[in-house]
């Protein structure tokens, strides 16, 4: 599996999802586990990301970062791979993911228990966000 390749414990895959959080100019980063729910939540306040952006999270190998190396607030980012989605799969076997930029608020779930392709179209939702804050949540289950 692709993830084998990316990152060599579940340590480091939740460490690249923090490096994320990082490059969006996140000031807090919040993780939850919760073992009884066998769940685990990562909660920033960085830039989110628009449906737009979200195509780039999608593709393996792509990522904005290789043509904008500095963030809009000036800081350095480290992630380069885009390997986040990859890693979803790593650690769960299904997720959510709300990320709210520009006042909207997109949503996405995806059940790792359907077949795994590059060309597969995720289904997400986006509204009108109910407030003018950014950033991305992600709920890691099973």
């Amino acid at each position: 599996m692709i993830s084998n390749l990316a990152t060599s414990s579940i340590t480091n895959a939740i460490l690249e999802l923090f490096a994320n959080a990082y490059d969006a100019d996140a000031t807090e980063v919040k993780f939850f586990y919760d073992e009884d729910k066998n769940k685990a939540s990562i909660i920033d306040n960085g830039s989110g990301m628009t449906p737009e952006n979200l195509q780039g999270f999608y593709r393996l190998g792509d990522s904005e970062k290789l043509d904008n190396p500095v963030s809009p607030k000036g800081g350095i980012r480290i992630g380069k791979f885009g390997v986040a989605t990859v890693l979803l799969n790593y650690l769960a076997g299904s997720y959510s993911l709300k990320t709210k930029k520009d006042g909207l608020q997109t949503i996405i779930k995806e059940d790792f228990s359907e077949d795994l392709r590059q060309d597969k179209n995720i289904p997400y939702k986006v509204k009108k966000a109910k407030d003018k804050k950014s950033g991305t949540e992600i709920v890691l289950k099973n």
